[in-house]
């Protein structure tokens, strides 16, 4: 024995459905990625964060030649950005003690060495100027600080 929905019933489950299904499309997401320089030179230490509206903050951390990627970045709305780039030598009081410990220490240290102090309104994504706006499955944006 099957159960029959009233015409009517079953019309509105179809608009629910359909709207459901057009939402999963507009839900499109994007892999940003890009390199962040000041003065022509890699930012050598810190984090990208974007601020995709209505959600958490995502922090990606940079490598030393100041590349980030950000997977699943929304698209298709604006997502502003914040670069944080503190002082590498900071860092050291979390070195623990030891081979490995001495390691990192030699490394941070290097870093210092290439390391420019960021202008503070980077660190706000109020302040920064800095915005993308993701439209494909695979978007670059580099970002140039200024002084």
């Amino acid at each position: 024995m099957s159960a029959v929905l009233p015409v009517g019933r079953r019309s509105h489950l179809l608009v629910v459905a359909a709207i459901f299904a057009s939402a999963g499309c507009q839900a499109q997401t994007s892999d940003v990625s890009g390199q962040v320089t000041k003065d022509g030179k890699p930012v050598v230490f810190g984090s990208v964060v974007l601020f995709p509206p209505g959600q958490s903050p995502i922090v990606v951390v940079l490598d030393e030649e100041g590349h980030y990627s950000a997977p699943r970045i929304p698209a298709g709305r604006e997502v502003r950005v914040a670069v944080y780039s503190p002082d590498p030598l900071l860092e050291l009081p979390s070195v623990p003690p030891g081979p490995e410990g001495d390691r990192d220490r030699v490394h941070f240290r290097n870093l210092r060495k290439k390391w420019s102090a960021l202008p503070p309104r980077y660190n706000d994504p109020g302040q920064s100027g800095l915005a993308l706006q993701p439209t494909g499955p695979q978007d670059t944006f580099d970002i140039r600080i200024d002084p």
